[in-house]
């Protein structure tokens, strides 16, 4: 049987259901997507929508301008991808179409990605002409996700009417292979604890035991359907002579009538459509079978054999919950509190405050989740990220009831072959999966035939171990370790997907020099590169939580350092620290799925991290909280990197802070601070009456022109002046916080002074011709002029 339901006049016919069976099958659904909800205007830009039948679609760099059939979506070229992606599907794809036209002078490639591999891909070959892909066979494998892609430099391409069929299985079959009937009417309890109760029927066989209703009088009805009903079907057979009338009845209507006049040939109803929610007055859907009877029509009824009853729950709802409270308050969901029939996504704060239940459960980019001791079950828990952050889970295993728990790792929008410190928030990932074309280990045109890097930090012999090397044994993420990583292609973001998410305490190894097996101990001794093991932000200052007593306490405090390939340098962040920003984007906050370098004091001991260090945080970069906080950039030539260091004033006493990290990159730049025979990153200070001479070093990657910003609370300092020792030049910093200066790789390091001035204190030092500072156990002088000078240094004793 086939059912043609027209949802817009912009298609002719957009919803097909068809079904053949003679056992319960997998009913196709055809729906689509003409983006006149779309709210994308002529410039381009990256936004997300809820389309048609509640779908939500994502997309980058494109534009909304550009018509087809009405309103239709325009993917823009140029530097970065652009890309329209729905990732939650009502079902797996099986057939896939579109129109699609060249919208500049050039041809355009689209790729399709469907559950997030590559699947096929159209070229246009005129502008202004509309075509169509035809029909796309998927195979209904492949998942849930669709995603249309093109990097074809500037050129543009425009979508319109995209149409998908996709497979709906059905959630009850009754088979009655558990009734035993020994009267002519009575109940009896179903495969999925449903009550149906039967009327004049006997006991037949179709495949395996079935239910014969008699001619004329016999019924057999279900009346606690309670998520209601989207489709049914089921088989039957006429077992006499006498020509068969069947009426479905749903809530007590007649919906259908099914006939036959075919003796012991087995059929099926087809794929009907009922699209019925719960009855009326929130009363449980009721289902009824029953052999007609009506003389005057010529309906004498006869008797039929019924077996293999099949039907859908009616289609999830969509509901998105906004703002901060509690999962049960009703005020917080757009399409109310949810239920086993929903998909709730969540884009505020929520609390689970009551054993819940959706089908599924999608966090999105800077929405957070908490569960404390109550249970929510879902079929698929997605945590999503984007250019913008990622979503943020705090609960432990035992709070989720779920059968498949995922979580997106964003690098589309980064830069190819770029370094990352990675860690999983998921036990046992694996590696090798070619069911998501290997996503961790993909081939590509790398001489190995690989596209990627991946690299183990081993401490004991401080060197990097390849995981393309067999003997490394490097076959699926640890939880707890970080590792070293690059892709060739980011076209695609990545997926970490277990069972659930990792929770409670994760203990990870670590070593320092001294132990037995250590071979070496040099510049990087005692350096581990462990990970955060959950799917929400930690704490760096939570000493409690985090066990750092195998650390290697310093300078009153724990240091971190996080690689970030977009500066091409290391980034620090102290736990002692007054704000919560450290250098280079590191700060207080260490993201999900990031790893991180650790300094071990012991020779052999852990590092653990406990539920309770578990925080939502969502800042890409966090601001410093100490107003007398001091921070300088460098920004290189040609995109070599930047580097920063922090003066963090207001401590008791001038008491070291976070040691300098160098660049794993020869071109990109280093400032630090010199300090007692050490380097700095970030430095502990009293105030700026104790210090008013600061020594700043600096090395240069390649030859040419950096940039120095200064970013600083200017209302606490009278005066902040940079001197550059090369050139001679006084540069003041609250009237300018940019200065300019040419630098080459022979220079010498010790390039510069910073020279404060205190609220109500003048400074004269900083216009004095010759600057006297002591660094450890050598003192500097520097002067502008050549003059000749006598020094004298006396012994206070």
């Amino acid at each position: 049987m086939q059912n043609l339901l027209q949802f817009s006049s912009k298609i002719a016919a957009t919803f097909v259901l068809l079904a053949i069976m003679t056992m319960p099958a997998l009913a196709l659904a055809q729906t689509y997507e003409n983006f006149d909800n779309l709210p994308q205007g002529s410039t381009p830009g990256d936004d997300s929508y809820i389309g048609n039948n509640g779908n939500p679609w994502y997309y980058k760099n494109c534009r909304g301008d550009v018509p087809i059939d009405g309103k239709a979506i325009t993917l823009v070229g140029g530097a970065t991808n652009s890309y329209i992606y729905c990732y939650e599907m009502s079902g797996n794809l099986q057939t896939l179409s579109f129109d699609y036209m060249q919208v500049g002078s050039d041809p355009v490639q689209v790729l399709v990605f469907v559950g997030g591999i590559y699947f096929t891909s159209i070229t246009t070959s005129q502008q202004g002409v509309i075509q169509n892909s035809g029909s796309i066979s998927i195979g209904g494998d492949l998942g849930v996700e669709l995603e249309f892609l093109t990097n074809s430099g500037s050129n543009e391409v425009a979508l319109d009417n995209i149409n998908w069929t996709v497979t709906l299985t059905p959630d009850n079959i009754e088979t009655f292979d558990n009734l035993v009937a020994d009267d002519y009417f009575g109940s009896f309890i179903g495969e999925n604890d449903h009550k149906w109760e039967y009327y004049y029927i006997s006991m037949g066989a179709l495949d395996g035991p079935a239910i014969t209703l008699d001619e004329g009088s016999g019924w057999l009805k279900c009346e606690d359907i309670n998520q209601g009903m989207y489709s049914l079907s089921f088989d039957y057979v006429q077992s006499g002579w006498d020509p068969v009338y069947l009426e479905i009845r749903i809530n007590g209507e007649i919906f259908e009538t099914i006939s036959s006049d075919e003796k012991d040939v087995i059929k099926n109803t087809g794929e009907l459509i009922v699209d019925q929610a719960n009855g009326v007055g929130g009363f449980p859907l009721s289902i009824e079978i029953s052999v007609a009877y009506d003389e005057d029509n010529g309906q004498d009824g006869g008797e039929v054999t019924i077996d293999n009853i099949a039907w859908t729950n009616r289609p999830r709802s969509y509901t998105v919950f906004t703002g901060t409270g509690n999962w049960s308050d009703l005020s917080k969901w757009s399409g109310g509190i949810p239920d086993k029939n929903s998909d709730a996504f969540i884009e505020g704060n929520a609390t689970l405050d009551i054993a819940a239940t959706a089908h599924y459960v999608g966090l999105e980019p800077q929405g957070n989740l908490t569960i404390q001791g109550k249970t929510l079950t879902a079929e698929t828990f997605t945590i999503r990220a984007d250019a913008t952050g990622s979503g943020s889970f705090i609960g432990s295993a035992s709070d989720l009831n779920i059968s498949y728990a995922f979580m997106n790792w964003h690098i589309k929008s980064g830069v190819a072959e770029a370094w990352h410190l990675l860690s999983s928030p998921v036990p046992n990932q694996s590696l090798i999966n070619p069911y998501n074309n290997n996503q961790f280990t993909p081939s590509g045109t790398y001489p190995d035939g690989s596209g990627y890097d991946f690299y183990a930090w081993d401490e004991p012999s401080e060197m990097w171990l390849n995981r393309k090397v067999s003997g490394n044994h490097i076959n699926s993420f640890v939880p707890g370790k970080g590792y070293l990583v690059a892709y060739q292609d980011i076209s695609k973001d990545k997926t970490f997907g277990s069972y659930t998410f990792n929770s409670g305490a994760i203990t990870v190894p670590i070593t320092a020099p001294g132990m037995p097996s250590k071979s070496t101990n040099g510049e990087h001794a005692g350096a581990n590169l462990i990970g955060n093991p959950y799917p929400s932000s930690i704490d760096w200052k939570n000493r409690a939580d985090l066990d750092k007593n195998n650390l290697k306490y310093e300078d009153n405090g724990y240091t971190m350092y996080i690689w970030n390939d977009a500066v091409k340098n290391y980034g620090a962040y102290i736990d002692n620290a007054s704000g919560d920003a450290g250098t280079n984007g590191v700060g207080r906050y260490i993201p999900p799925l990031q790893g991180f370098f650790v300094i071990a004091q012991s020779e052999v001991g852990n590092f653990v991290f406990n539920d309770g260090a578990r925080v939502h945080s969502n800042q890409l970069y966090m601001k410093s909280g100490n107003e007398e906080g001091f921070r300088l950039s460098v920004q290189a030539p040609e995109n070599a990197g930047k580097d920063e260091i922090l003066l963090d004033f207001g401590h008791e006493a001038n008491q070291g802070g976070a040691d300098k990290w160098y660049s794993m990159s020869a071109n990109a730049p280093s400032l630090y601070l010199p300090s007692a025979e050490k380097d700095y990153s970030i430095r502990f200070l009293s105030s700026v009456d104790d210090n008013p001479l600061i020594p700043l070093s600096f090395k240069a990657g390649l030859d040419g022109e950096y940039s120095i910003k200064a970013n600083f609370n200017t209302a606490a300092f009278t005066s902040v002046k940079l001197k550059d020792l090369q050139t001679g030049k006084i540069h003041d910093l609250i009237a300018n916080p940019d200065y300019t200066f040419s630098a080459t790789t022979g220079d010498d390091a010790k390039r510069f002074t910073l020279v404060f001035g205190a609220v109500g204190i003048d400074t004269p030092e900083a216009e004095r011709d010759v600057q006297v500072y002591a660094n450890g156990s050598i003192l500097y002088l520097n002067s502008s002029s050549a003059t000749p000078a006598e020094i004298k240094v006396y012994n206070l004793t």
